[in-house]
C-alpha cells in the first residue's frame, strides 16, 4: 500500500511525503512487516510554454523500518539448547 502527498508552497517550491507499507511477506517463514518512508523538498524550474513536460527536481530523505514478528510458538520452542515439547 503507498500513500504520498505533495503540497507547493509557490510555483515553484514545494515539499513532499511518501510511504509504502508492505502487509505481506514472502516467503511465508519470514514473517515481517516493512515501511518504506521520504520526505522531499520539491524545485519546479519555470514552465513557461511547456504544456506537456514540466522538469521537477527533487531532494529529500528516506528511511525503513523492519518489523519482525512470530506467529508460530514452535519455533520459539525449538531453538538451540531448548527441548521440545
Amino acid at each position: 500500500m503507498t500513500f504520498g502527498a505533495t503540497v507547493f508552497i509557490n510555483k515553484h517550491v514545494g515539499v513532499g511525503a511518501t510511504g509504502v507499507v508492505a502487509l505481506r511477506s514472502f516467503p511465508r517463514e519470514f514473517n515481517h512487516r516493512s515501511l518504506f518512508y521520504s520526505f522531499d523538498s520539491i524545485f519546479r524550474p519555470a514552465s513557461g510554454s511547456m504544456k506537456r513536460f514540466e522538469p521537477e527536481f527533487r531532494a529529500g530523505l528516506g528511511g525503513q523500518r523492519v518489523s519482525y514478528f512470530f506467529d508460530d510458538q514452535a519455533i520459539l520452542r525449538s531453538g538451540p539448547g531448548m527441548p521440545c515439547f
